[in-house]
């Protein structure tokens, strides 16, 4: 697809998503008196240090990654070339978090295909880790699943197969020829990926606890319902992530969410907290590579 023609499309979408939210929130604006809400300060905080650890976790996750390619970089200049590079993610192309982590990077020992082969492993254990999530949070949700139980119990084992070095090799490669790019090459052990596996699952349990935190800022909701909202969000992220025309899954991301939160709290309610999730993790991504640029 033409360059030009794929950012026209990018921006179409992205505005029409936004402005049918918006849209929905003016229609039922009426109805904001009638529903339980309320502005909770504390609730608001927990969720801001939340999402700072979030962050830096991912900060610390990609610098795994550099170990796991055997490369020997600075704890803060990985953290530099992470949150720096990753403001690329919204800009089309999906080129440039991995030409920024290059240019970060470029002054030590660590060659273009360590940061190919690291930058795809982390990008892979994200996915995976929020499709985890997303299918065990299925479990809590209050639908009887009948047979789909029993694929959940079939699939999760093959997500954790899937991360073997030999296969996750295949499936990256299927991914790059497909984009006509570089083939690479996973020698990493399979303990270490499935430990990171681990960690990623972590990683999407604070996301999840974060976004708790900000729903019930704006409105109360049970305790219970913390693991659905940790697959909700898991997975929103997960299909932001591989769609092909939304910059850092931009629009794509707050229209999923948007529809699946309807079902726990009020739709006026569940699009206030899109604007807020989006409002927030854009202003603490940015501060964080704005810190990471003094080291």
């Amino acid at each position: 697809m033409n360059m030009k023609i794929k950012k026209m499309l990018a921006r179409i979408l992205i505005i029409s998503i936004f402005a049918y939210l918006f849209y929905r929130l003016y229609l039922n604006w009426g109805t904001l008196a009638t529903q339980d809400f309320q502005f909770n300060y504390l609730y608001l905080i927990l969720a801001i240090l939340t999402f700072i650890f979030f962050y830096f976790l991912e900060g610390v996750g990609y610098d795994l990654f550099v170990k796991l390619v055997h490369a020997r970089v600075p704890f803060r200049k990985v953290l530099k070339a992470r949150y720096v590079s990753d403001m690329g993610r919204y800009i089309p192309g999906k080129v440039w978090t991995y030409l920024g982590r290059i240019y970060f990077l470029r002054k030590y020992d660590i060659s273009k295909m360590q940061v190919l082969v690291s930058s795809l492993l982390e990008m892979a254990l994200m996915v995976l880790g929020g499709v985890l999530i997303f299918l065990l949070s299925l479990i809590f949700w209050s639908v009887n699943l009948g047979n789909w139980l029993y694929l959940l119990l079939i699939i999760i084992p093959l997500i954790f197969i899937s991360t073997h070095p030999k296969v996750l090799n295949k499936l990256l490669n299927i991914v790059e020829r497909i984009r006509k790019k570089e083939q690479v090459k996973i020698k990493t052990k399979y303990s270490s990926i499935l430990a990171m596996t681990l960690f990623y699952l972590f990683y999407w349990i604070v996301h999840g606890l974060g976004a708790f935190f900000v729903i019930n800022a704006i409105t109360p909701l049970s305790i219970i319902k913390l693991p659905i909202i940790m697959g909700i969000f898991a997975i929103a992220w997960v299909l932001g992530f591989v769609s092909f025309l939304a910059p850092g899954g931009l629009g794509i991301r707050e229209g999923i969410l948007a529809y699946f939160l309807i079902y726990l709290i009020p739709e006026p309610i569940s699009i206030i907290v899109v604007l807020v999730m989006r409002v927030l993790l854009t202003v603490i991504e940015g501060l964080y590579a704005l810190i990471s640029l003094k080291f």
